[in-house]
């Protein structure tokens, strides 16, 4: 859960990212022609087609300047020499690699510089409600719930399998062409089984009489799906609900083990009547008998 938290702030991260100094360079000259009263860096070049090559925005530098030029003018003004000061840096912006990005922001619209925070933003940016935040942190934190559910379910299914295909092994049911009814002591689980060509069972001695015998069949369909009513979000969302009282949602659901008796009756319905002893499984399922 820890590594999950971090990928997300990354992300966050990522995404609030500061612009590069290039980009800064070309909001703070776009806004400072701005207050000149000048349009865009086309405009200020006197350009009317954006699609001029690097030669013909030099040629159009050299014209421009000579406007400007401290050196070719008479009593240059203030304003003259920030206009020159501009006009170089527009220049070089333009016949560089940045011309594509000052293209993007002129088409799309660029930040605002925000005085409190002393940073250019986008103001006309979304910004999301805290409902809207709620609901999608709850959307991404279902999402990895039931992932971890799913993949703690497939675990259970291969350790189970693998112990049924190793008690097998180990009773010779392969070698053996398939034996009839074997039984097998496991030292690790101090456990006994039974195997018989339908499957691997349990062997559950009654306390009562040691000669009574139940016999519970082990079977990956008693492990528990991760069902999506088992997540988290969901699960407090039914709760709140039921709350209400309008209409009560279940989400409970009864897994039968099943159980023969030691002449191998299968009538289920009966052995699920008479649990009442707490037993755990490999597969970590409790049942009652």
């Amino acid at each position: 859960m820890f590594n999950f938290k971090i990928l997300i702030f990354l992300l966050i991260g990522l995404t609030l990212a500061s612009f590069s100094s290039e980009e800064i360079e070309i909001f703070q000259t776009q806004k400072n022609l701005e207050k000149l009263g000048i349009q865009n860096f086309y405009s200020f070049l006197e350009i009317t087609n954006k699609d001029l090559n690097i030669k013909q925005i030099i040629k159009q530098f050299k014209k421009i300047s000579k406007k400007y030029h401290p050196d070719k003018i008479s009593n240059p003004t203030k304003k003259d020499i920030k206009k020159y000061e501009l006009l170089n840096i527009v220049y070089n912006i333009l016949k560089s690699e940045n011309r594509k990005r000052y293209d993007y922001y002129l088409q799309n619209g660029f930040p605002k510089f925000d005085i409190n925070d002393q940073k250019f933003k986008f103001n006309n940016r979304f910004k999301p409600s805290l409902l809207f935040l709620i609901v999608f942190f709850a959307i991404i934190l279902s999402i990895f719930h039931y992932t971890i559910l799913k993949i703690n379910y497939n675990s259970k299914v291969k350790k189970l399998e693998r112990l049924i295909k190793e008690i097998k092994e180990f009773s010779g049911f392969y070698t053996d062409g398939g034996i009839q009814e074997k039984r097998i002591i496991n030292q690790d689980l101090q456990q006994e089984f039974l195997i018989r060509i339908d499957g691997v069972y349990i062997v559950e001695k009654s306390s009562n009489n040691g000669n009574d015998e139940s016999f519970i069949r082990l079977t990956t369909d008693d492990i528990e799906k991760p069902y999506w009513f088992k997540i988290f979000t969901i699960q407090i969302l039914i709760k709140l609900w039921n709350k209400l009282g309008i209409y009560y949602i279940d989400t409970n659901i009864d897994y039968k083990i099943k159980e023969i008796d030691s002449n191998h009756d299968n009538d289920d319905n009966k052995r699920d009547n008479k649990r009442k002893r707490r037993v755990k499984l490999p597969n970590g399922k409790i049942v009652y008998k």
